[in-house]
């Protein structure tokens, strides 16, 4: 290892339009023994550029297009931080996040996961800082939070190295979600340090993976991974953490991130088997009647 405290991760893909704020967001930290890691995933537009722009600010790699994972890999790899913390290449960092969850970690020394706040905004408008994201705000075994649902993105959270040398790295077979089948192992074997503070703003755009059509059902995905991970106890984990009520919010969630990339149709169908699953969702039978009036009022305007 070298004389780094952190390592910072950015796998990059054709993301000449995002990459030179996220890394820079990483420069703004006030913290001391901080390297930067770009691992370009085969891009074929201009962002070997913009990284080879911060002259040895940061560590270049390229390697062949084989996914998010893989690049993290990579990073990993080359990484020569005693702490890990992984950023996409479309985030920004929050204000001196590195800094104060080194210390924190450091002065719990019982824990090697650090985590804190994410606040989302569209792209292209103003960040609001006083917003976060609903998620868990606690310390200790977060375990049952992660199965059902909880996701801590990229950029949310800092693992010691400590962490990837007993569970690995990232599973390079699941291309999404990569980071929910990390955070599961992980969750499983650590306790997780909560820092009240916001870690990373997340950029909402079209192009996300969680906008793209044709994807896994949520349902039939979460419990793949499940069983693939913890085969021998999956029936236990199941019965104990996953009710009727969760998998209507699968359903709900995954339908609704069809609406949000346009695609109505699919979209309803979800959130009619979230309804199925678990019909007591007074505010998604509200979400319903309000869409039956103005699809008629709409229908009679134009007869």
């Amino acid at each position: 290892m070298g004389d780094f405290r952190i390592s910072v991760i950015i796998p990059a893909y054709n993301s000449e339009g995002y990459l030179a704020k996220a890394i820079q967001s990483v420069l703004d930290q006030k913290c001391l023994g901080l390297e930067i890691i770009v691992v370009d995933d085969g891009s074929t537009d201009n962002t070997r550029r913009v990284a080879e722009s911060f002259n040895g600010q940061i560590r270049y790699f390229y390697k062949e297009n084989g996914g998010t994972a893989s690049a993290r890999n990579v990073g990993i790899k080359q990484a020569q931080g005693e702490y890990l913390f992984f950023l996409d290449n479309d985030d920004l960092l929050g204000e001196n996040v590195l800094e104060h969850a080194v210390e924190l970690l450091e002065r719990n020394k019982k824990f090697k996961v650090i985590y804190g706040k994410r606040s989302s905004f569209i792209d292209g408008h103003h960040i609001d800082p006083s917003k976060w994201d609903r998620a868990a705000m606690e310390s200790g075994n977060i375990f049952p939070l992660i199965v059902k649902g909880l996701t801590l993105t990229p950029g949310q959270f800092m693992v010691s190295r400590e962490v990837i040398e007993n569970i690995g790295g990232f599973n390079e077979k699941e291309l999404h979600p990569e980071d929910w089948e990390f955070l599961l192992r992980v969750s499983s074997k650590y306790e997780f340090l909560f820092m009240d503070k916001i870690f990373v703003y997340k950029r909402l755009h079209i192009k996300m993976k969680s906008f793209e059509k044709g994807r896994e059902d949520l349902y039939q995905l979460r419990y793949r991974i499940l069983k693939n991970i913890f085969s021998g106890e999956f029936d236990d984990i199941v019965h104990k953490h996953i009710t009727p009520a969760i998998i209507a919010d699968w359903h709900r969630s995954h339908g609704f991130s069809y609406g949000e990339s346009g695609d109505r149709q699919t979209e309803r169908e979800y959130l009619i088997k979230s309804l199925k699953v678990w019909p007591f969702q007074p505010k998604l039978w509200l979400w319903f009647a309000v869409k039956i009036v103005k699809n008629r009022l709409l229908i009679s305007f134009v007869i």
